[in-house]
């Protein structure tokens, strides 16, 4: 505290009772050893608690150790007043009895024992391991929900706050250590003298600053949260951006927001496809100046284009006829058609949260020469205010990082292709490109294409124009980038940590010192809300293109998205094996022709499916999304049953066995009809993202493992073709490559291995429904599952 605050001088303390002693090495050992009894290690899945058995031991030990009829120590009969040999331990020498005249010379056991009841002792011990029992089981709940939700990026995040935790247990245990055996004592004496029977200062400081650099984790665990949820909207924004396609009636197309924005508009046609043309109003560009950049940037639709062009360019590279089944990349198993580079760039965000979060020592360095050299500047001002000073260095660390997002702003438009002033050249570029309708190789077909009116798509094909300065280095590189942010970040939590610190000081006395708190405070949420979002956003994509793309990720990305792919055709073969499982039961509602569904049943069904699906976890609910959105291939929010049929007509007709096992119903058509069937409870005969729901919950929920063995043991006939009770790589191979090409014998023996952790050239049935059922149950690289937005 500096100004009025540094005239307040506490006066000397007088020397501390024995009682008073006692209770400050009681406190001082707990705080050195509580981390160590909740056991946290270095990048370890979940506290462990090591120590918590040796502690029971050592506490059962004392229990041992004290006398037996011992009561409290300020009754009578306490072992206070107890002679050598009379009730006294065996290490209690008549020397170290309270009434020998040196007493401030005893052992520090023999103090703890003649001032400690027992109960205290054990009653702190529990305490602590209450604590620890109640962390444990935080820490392995929010390990479990980031696990149901794919999120890699928590993880690490977590690893990395418990490996700084460690290191303040070892903090700990050392200062424990020095002010226990006497090293203090000495280094006080060199430093100031005698003591004059006075507290130790050095002792009482280093518990302060063991304090306070615990407060300090404790602010960057709850920073480290609120970034974890920004990291989490980041991956949602990517997901939106991947899965946007170029025409349609949905809200989120390209198509409907260049309307919205005033790009294009609709011209009605009675003779052009969906009966109106698109025109030009005016042309699209991302900004001339530095500051209408800045302020384009704040519109979705200029950030959304801007991040499919390079998502384009990463896909596509010096490729004017995109492929999605072929690529100019270097990188080997990389086809673009099975690549996410939303999950790409998740990867490459969790490393850089990461390094962000386990702070460097040259981040502690730079950091305590700053905070020494600020704190002598003050204290030679003749007035000071605390508050005022707080506040103006969390606005200041504010204005910092909106600087290092304008630079990094500017670093990514020096890198983002341009895309062509026509938005119409635009739709047409990025048509077919969005991650579903590139797994469906749908790349060639316009799908929803209105009239381009005067625009002509058949002489000139749209192309992305190479960055200007795309050869050539940022402003700053990704390393400087990165040490930048992670010191604003830190010194962030620094703040926090110093209000916190005032507040509890000295509470505020006028209004002034309220209304700079509260300001200073303020300064957080803006930082957390709206700054942090957008440096981890252009910090991850400057950091993961171009000569710093990561092959190591874009090959465990590549595997991940085919493991997806195999999924997807998995959960179809669920929804067929349903239909055909319930129509072998007599229901009504999967016999064709049906007779005797009723609308009311309909509806009841399709409640009790909603029901279920609220009820599944989040990688299941993000399957079913990926479901519906390759059935509505028209981007218009409602799928008719040819459309269901088109898309199961390739896994109906790849040999799905006879009509004695559950895949016995072999029309697609069939089985389209019988699903909208089932909760057509409005009579429209279609399907809407919320009946979608309902019937794949109805499908995948409430199997018994009978059920599930059942399927599998199906699907396993169908990819034996040889029928010798074995599969091979290549025969597993040969059927995925029926139905989507660009999986390779490699890549399946790549997710084997995954699995088993060894090679597997073969499967028997029980391999297979192992490898099956948790390849069902692991998180999957696909979209979000949002609204439809129609």
């Amino acid at each position: 505290h500096f100004g009025s605050r540094a005239a307040e001088v506490r006066p000397p303390r007088a020397a501390p009772a024995a009682a008073e002693s006692a209770l400050s090495r009681r406190r001082a050992c707990t705080r050195a050893l509580a981390p160590f009894v909740m056991g946290w290690t270095p990048n370890s899945g979940a506290p462990r608690g090591r120590l918590v058995l040796p502690v029971l031991l050592l506490s059962l030990l004392a229990l041992c150790l004290f006398p037996r009829g011992g009561r409290s120590p300020r009754g009578p009969s306490s072992a206070a007043h107890a002679l050598p040999g009379k009730g006294a331990p065996w290490w209690a020498s008549p020397a170290e009895h309270p009434h020998a005249k040196h007493e401030k010379h005893k052992a520090p056991l023999a103090e703890f024992w003649f001032e400690v009841s027992p109960k205290i002792f054990i009653g702190e011990i529990v305490v602590v391991i209450g604590l620890s029992t109640c962390f444990e089981h935080w820490e392995h709940w929010i390990r479990h929900r980031l696990q149901l939700h794919g999120d890699q990026v928590g993880g690490k995040i977590l690893d990395a706050l418990f490996k700084e935790f460690t290191g303040l247990g070892f903090i700990g245990l050392f200062l424990f250590l020095v002010t226990q055996s006497g090293l203090a004592d000495r280094a006080a004496l060199r430093l100031v003298g005698p003591l004059h029977e006075a507290e130790n200062p050095l002792a009482e400081t280093f518990e302060m600053v063991h304090m306070m650099i615990f407060l300090l984790l404790v602010v960057l665990l709850f920073q480290a949260t609120a970034v974890l949820r920004v990291c989490a909207g980041v991956s949602a924004q990517w997901t939106r951006y991947e899965r946007t396609r170029a025409f349609g009636d949905s809200q989120e197309s390209f198509e409907s927001l260049f309307v919205k924005e005033g790009f294009l508009k609709k011209v009605p046609n009675s003779a052009a496809p969906r009966g109106f043309d698109l025109a030009v109003k005016k042309p699209f560009f991302y900004g001339d100046t530095f500051f209408q950049r800045i302020r384009l940037r704040e519109s979705w639709v200029h950030k959304l284009v801007m991040w499919r062009a390079l998502r384009h360019d990463f896909l596509f590279p010096h490729d004017e006829a995109p492929n999605p089944t072929h690529s100019h990349c270097p990188i080997r198993g990389f086809v673009p058609s099975l690549f996410s580079f939303k999950a790409y760039l998740n990867v490459r965000m969790g490393r850089n949260v990461a390094e962000l979060v386990e702070i460097s020592s040259s981040t502690w360095i730079i950091t305590i020469v700053f905070v020494v050299s600020f704190a002598l500047t003050l204290k030679g001002l003749p007035f000071t205010s605390v508050e005022l000073v707080l506040c103006a260095v969390a606005w200041a660390l504010f204005l910092a990082a909106l600087v290092l997002t304008w630079l990094l702003e500017e670093d990514t438009f020096r890198i983002t292709p341009r895309v062509p002033e026509d938005a119409r050249a635009t739709l047409q570029l990025f048509c077919g490109t969005s991650d579903l309708l590139m797994r469906q190789k749908t790349e060639g077909k316009f799908l929803g294409c209105p009239g381009l009116g005067d625009y002509d798509s058949f002489k000139q094909r749209p192309v992305l124009e190479p960055a200007p300065e795309s050869g050539k280095a940022g402003i700053l590189s990704s390393e400087t980038y990165t040490k930048l942010v992670q010191l604003v970040t830190f010194w962030q939590a620094l703040v926090i940590t110093a209000l916190l610190i005032s507040y509890l000081s000295r509470p505020m006395e006028t209004w002034q010192e309220v209304a700079l708190y509260a300001l200073a405070w303020a300064e957080w949420p803006a930082m957390i809300l709206y700054v942090v979002p957008r440096l981890i956003r252009r910090l991850t994509i400057r950091s993961s293109i171009g000569e710093e793309t990561c092959q190591l990720a874009v090959r465990q990305v590549s595997l991940d998205a085919k493991g997806s792919l195999l999924r997807y055709y998995v959960r179809l073969l669920q929804i067929v094996a349903y239909v055909s499982h319930r129509a072998k039961h007599g229901e009504s509602w999967a016999i064709s022709p049906s007779t005797g569904w009723t609308r009311d049943q309909a509806r009841a069904a399709w409640k009790r499916g909603k029901r279920l699906f609220n009820t599944l976890p989040h990688n299941q609910k993000q399957g079913i999304w990926h479901i519906f959105e390759t059935w509505d291939m028209n981007n218009d929010g409602s799928v008719q049953a040819d459309e269901i049929a088109k898309n199961l007509s390739k896994l109906i007709s790849a040999n799905l066995g006879s009509s004695d096992n559950i895949f016995g119903e072999r029309d697609p058509e069939v089985v389209a009809a019988a699903l909208i069937r089932l909760v057509d409870y409005d009579g429209t005969g279609c399907m809407c993202w919320e009946k979608c729901q309902a019937v794949a919950a109805l499908a995948f929920s409430k199997k018994t493992e009978k059920d599930v063995k059942e399927e599998t043991d199906a699907f396993y006939q169908i990819v034996d073709k040889d029928g010798d009770g074995s599969i091979t790589v290549l025969e597993l191979t040969e059927w995925l490559t029926k139905i989507h090409q660009g999986m390779r014998e490699e890549d399946i023996a790549s997710l084997l291995y995954q699995h088993f952790d060894s090679s597997k050239p073969k499967l028997t049935k029980a391999e297979f429904h192992e490898w099956i059922v948790s390849l069902m149950q692991s998180s999957p690289a696909e979209p979000a599952a949002h609204g439809h937005g129609n």
